[in-house]
């Protein structure tokens, strides 16, 4: 999805795919970011243009003559009590009606914007699959094929989990978090690649004690599923990649996320590289109704060990579960802030908020020392495409070449080598903690009277050892000690008060 280039880039890019079928091809650029040197573009970042506050200690005090005017223009007691004439009422009541008025047209503007966006964006969900189901029938060939992949967390689940028959004891449990990353090719063919192309999705189910569910996992899972279906080549790129996410900026809609787009496309593992956010309250996706196919046989039965759970969500024909494993979650986040910027936080919520559309495509985003990543608002023909330089100054590994404009620019053309070399060292495995030691000792004591005795002997219902027994029994005598004293001195508060009440009812009478 290539946007227009803005004024200080050399050519114009193709706009034709941020666009759907029957818009038109014209689309005007915002802003850009520029590089270090003096001697090929002007580096204009937002962040660059500081504003400056005047102190307060310099205001001007009003003078006397000002006071003595401002005391004259004052309105006298019987202007201030006299009431307004009928025209008057009037005329202030008509304004009130104009503002209410205005709100309410602006408010209609507004919601008739968010559902042409989200038609949009839905339309070019659409089309986006349409193209990758289109190119695995015609077995075009992976340097020029386009792949859409949907990426979305499901509800939590629980273990041990009594759908079947609860013990009433269990009401009051706390059960283990389960966590489930779905990543939905929607362009799938089948092992040997001779079925029709239908959805299917690679599950990533993991307990709270593996990881979490932020940043970190969602690119380390991206990768991971990537990397199964042997997309991230080192000897050719891909055609086209299309990853498309709901809205949530906690897990999907973030720096790290859309740094991992460029790393995608500067690594060369893909031509061109587009995540697309579906707009808010409207993101219904392949993923959600997966999700429900995963959890029929869920729902009708008690699990207690994450082998049955796996077992269990892994009988639909369209899902492959993967269990996660602490391993396979990386610390992406800081690796990528080596190589990339943080997208500017101008404007009303800043560009991440602002935008739907993120698209990098290396051979042609890439103008003088900068790599641009095209970002708009949505697939509308009326929004402009902005432009992001994704080149950090003093990138890791630049130190290594000389200074000025053509030291950088050596330096940018070797940054895939440099990212390359980089992750042996830098993307490091993220430290798993493991389950709270208050979920330990309540799995132990309380969930594993309650389970069969065959699954008794599973990890998740080990007992912990004395030293993590005795540090919850601390913390819960601490908690509860805190709790009387609190509770206690709120009953001297309350009864301060009744007493004070009491008092001043009694001088009344």
């Amino acid at each position: 999805m290539k946007g227009s280039s803005s004024s200080s880039c050399d050519s114009s890019a193709d706009t034709s795919l941020f666009l759907c079928q029957d818009c038109g091809d014209d689309a005007s650029t915002g802003g850009d970011d520029g590089d270090e040197n003096a001697g090929a573009d002007e580096y204009n970042n937002e962040s660059d243009i500081l504003a400056v506050k005047e102190s307060q200690g310099n205001e001007e005090q009003p003078t006397a003559e000002f006071t003595q005017k401002s005391s004259e223009n004052e309105p006298t007691l019987e202007e201030a009590t006299k009431k307004p004439t009928a025209g008057e009422e009037e005329n202030n009541v008509m304004d009130v009606v104009d503002d209410n008025c205005f709100d309410r047209e602006e408010m209609i503007e507004r919601a008739h914007r968010h559902v042409k966006m989200a038609k949009a964006q839905r339309l070019l969900y659409v089309t986006l699959v349409h193209k990758a189901r289109q190119h695995v029938k015609l077995r075009l060939p992976f340097t020029s094929r386009s792949y859409t992949f949907v990426v979305d967390y499901g509800q939590n689940m629980e273990l041990p989990v009594f759908n079947y028959e609860q013990p009433g004891c269990s009401y009051y449990y706390t059960p283990l978090g389960i966590y489930n990353l779905g990543m939905v090719d929607q362009a799938y063919n089948g092992v040997n690649g001779d079925e029709e192309p239908h959805d299917h999705m690679h599950a990533h189910v993991y307990h709270e004690g593996v990881g979490k569910k932020g940043a970190n996992n969602v690119c380390s899972l991206i990768v991971k599923t990537l990397r199964l279906k042997n997309l991230l080549r080192e000897n050719e790129s891909g055609g086209e990649l299309n990853v498309v996410f709901d809205n949530c900026s906690g897990q999907n809609k973030n720096n790290a996320v859309l740094k991992l787009m460029v790393w995608l496309t500067e690594m060369g593992y893909f031509k061109q590289v587009n995540f697309v956010f579906l707009v808010v309250g409207h993101t219904k996706n392949a993923a959600d109704r997966i999700f429900n196919l995963l959890k029929l046989k869920y729902r009708k039965c008690n699990i207690y060990t994450m082998p049955q759970l796996v077992e269990t969500l892994n009988e639909s024909e369209h899902v492959t579960i993967h269990e996660t494993q602490p391993s396979d979650f990386h610390d992406w986040e800081t690796y990528l802030n080596h190589f990339y910027p943080n997208y500017s936080k101008s404007g009303e919520g800043g560009r991440i908020k602002q935008n739907q559309i993120f698209s990098c495509e290396y051979q042609s985003n890439r103008s003088g020392n900068k790599l641009n990543a095209h970002l708009k608002q949505s697939d509308l023909a009326e929004d402009d495409v902005v432009l992001h330089n994704t080149v950090k100054q003093g990138f890791m590994g630049r130190s290594n070449f000389p200074a000025g404009s053509k030291g950088f620019r050596d330096a940018v053309d070797a940054r895939p080598a440099i990212m390359k070399d980089a992750l042996s060292n830098e993307l490091k495995q993220i430290e798993c903690n493991g389950i709270n030691i208050f979920k330990q000792v309540e799995m132990a004591t309380k969930y594993k009277k309650i389970i069969p005795v065959e699954d008794r002997v599973d990890i998740l219902y080990e007992t912990p050892c004395a030293e993590v027994m005795n540090a919850v029994k601390k913390e819960k005598e601490m908690r509860k000690s805190s709790r009387q004293q609190i509770d206690a001195e709120k009953r001297k508060v309350s009864k301060k008060l009744k007493m004070e009440q009491w008092d001043h009812e009694q001088n009344k009478c």
